[in-house]
C-alpha cells in the first residue's frame, strides 16, 4: 500500500533522514522539515521559517536544519520548541550533513568547506580553509564514535581528531580514488564506501567487497550497523546485510536506490530512497509496508 499524502509527507526527494534520542524521525525535504508523529505518520515541524530544506540531523533532544535561502545557506537549531538562527560566512553551496561530534560541537559540510560551531561560540567557522579536497557527490559528515570526525572526499577520506587532519588516500593504501561514506564501528574498523565496500584490517590491509561478493550493486551510498551490531549497505540497486556466508541482499529492497538508513525504537527501519521516497521496512516481516513520498516505477507492497 503506498502510503504517501495519508501519512502526512509530501512529494519530491529526501534531502535528509535522521532519528533523535527517543527514535522519533525527522525527514529533511526542499519543503521543510516533517516530524513523526505519536502514531508513526508526519506532520510539519511547527515554526519553519522557509527556504529550501538541504539537510537535518536530530543529537539529542534538538534538531539541526540545514537551507538555501535568496541563493544563501543558512543553518537553523530547535530545541523546547523554539527555533534558533546561527550566524556564520555560509556562501551559496548547499550544506549537504550536519553532524554532532562526542564533545557537543557541531558541524556542518558543504562541497567545499567544513564549517563548525565549536563550545560556546555564538557563530560557525570554516574549520579547514584550504585543507579539505572537495566532493562532486553530497557533502557527507560522521562524526567518529571515538572522537574526531570522518569527511569523505573526491581524494579520499579525511579524519580529524584532537584537532589534527590525517587522510587515506590511494597514495597511501586506499584502494578507491574517491570517497562517498565512511564508518568506524565499536571494534575500531574502518568500513569505506565508494565503488563498493572497503574494510581496513590491521596491519594496513584491505578487504574490497563488490557486486561479485553478493551486494546488489557496487555503487555504496551508505554504510551503518543497527543495534544488534548487524552491518548493511545502500547501493544502487538494494539494501545487502553482511552475515556468516557474505553479503545477502534483502529481497524487498531489491531494485531500489537506497541513499539513508535509521533504525526506528521498534526495530523497523526507514530507508532513503531516490528519486523521492521514504520506505518502511520490517526484517520481522520481510515486507517493506509503505512508501511515503512518491517513487517512479515502484511501490508499496
Amino acid at each position: 500500500v503506498a502510503m504517501g499524502a495519508a501519512q502526512g509527507l509530501p512529494e519530491g526527494p529526501v534531502q535528509g533522514l535522521d532519528a533523535d534520542g527517543t527514535g522519533r524521525m525527522w525527514v529533511a525535504f526542499a519543503q521543510g522539515p516533517y516530524m513523526q508523529r505519536e502514531d508513526g505518520g508526519f506532520a510539519p515541524v511547527p515554526g519553519w521559517a522557509g527556504g529550501q530544506l538541504t539537510a537535518i540531523a536530530s543529537p539529542g533532544d534538538s534538531v539541526w536544519t540545514a537551507s538555501l535561502e535568496n541563493g544563501v545557506a543558512r543553518i537553523r537549531s530547535r530545541e523546547s520548541g523554539r527555533w534558533r538562527n546561527w550566524e556564520g560566512g555560509f556562501g551559496a553551496e548547499r550544506i549537504d550533513a550536519i553532524a554532532q561530534d562526542a564533545k557537543g560541537e557541531v558541524w556542518a559540510r558543504d562541497a567545499h568547506h567544513l564549517w563548525a560551531l565549536r563550545r560556546g561560540q555564538a557563530r560557525f567557522e570554516d574549520a579547514a580553509p584550504g585543507v579539505l579536497p572537495p566532493t562532486s557527490a553530497k557533502a557527507l559528515l560522521r562524526a567518529d564514535p571515538g572522537g574526531g570526525l570522518l569527511v569523505p572526499t573526491d581524494r579520499g577520506l579525511w579524519t580529524l581528531q584532537n584537532g589534527r587532519w590525517s587522510s587515506l588516500q590511494a597514495a597511501n593504501g586506499l584502494p578507491t580514488p574517491y570517497v562517498r561514506d565512511a564508518l568506524r564501528d565499536r571494534e575500531g574498523s574502518l568500513w569505506i564506501g565508494s565503488m563498493g565496500v572497503f574494510r581496513l584490517l590491521g596491519r594496513g590491509l584491505w578487504r574490497a567487497y563488490t557486486a561479485a561478493d553478493g551486494l546488489p550493486d557496487s555503487v555504496v551510498w551508505t554504510i551503518f550497523r543497527d543495534r544488534d551490531r548487524r552491518l548493511y549497505v545502500g547501493t544502487d540497486r538494494g539494501l545487502a546485510v553482511a552475515g556468516p556466508e557474505g553479503w545477502k541482499a534483502v529481497p524487498a529492497t531489491v531494485g531500489k536506490v537506497i541513499r539513508t538508513a535509521v533504525q526506528a525504537a521498534d526495530g523497523s527501519f526507514y530507508l532513503g530512497s531516490a528519486p523521492s521516497a521514504v520506505y518502511h521496512w520490517d526484517p520481522r516481516s520481510g515486507g517493506i509496508d509503505g512508501v511515503y513520498g512518491t517513487a517512479s516505477g515502484l511501490g508499496g507492497s
